[in-house]
């Protein structure tokens, strides 16, 4: 997995994700639904194959600094 497997809007809230904002604060910060937001990391945890919000975070945390999402 690379960041290239992820839309810029997926890497943008990875990034939020990874500061630790929640689905509410993403949803403010970006001016898109809680609804909109919830589409993207369920979509982020299949292209990652995170088993959970938790797991997605370090996932999203390795891809984002190391380069790598497993």
């Amino acid at each position: 997995m690379s960041r290239s497997d992820l839309t810029p809007r997926e890497i943008d809230l990875a990034r939020l994700l990874v500061e630790g904002c929640s689905l509410h604060e993403m949803a403010t910060e970006r001016n898109i639904s809680i609804h909109t937001v919830d589409s993207h990391l369920r979509q982020m945890r299949g292209k990652l194959g995170a088993r959970n919000g938790r797991h997605l975070a370090v996932l999203c945390y390795r891809l984002l600094h190391d380069g790598v999402g497993s």
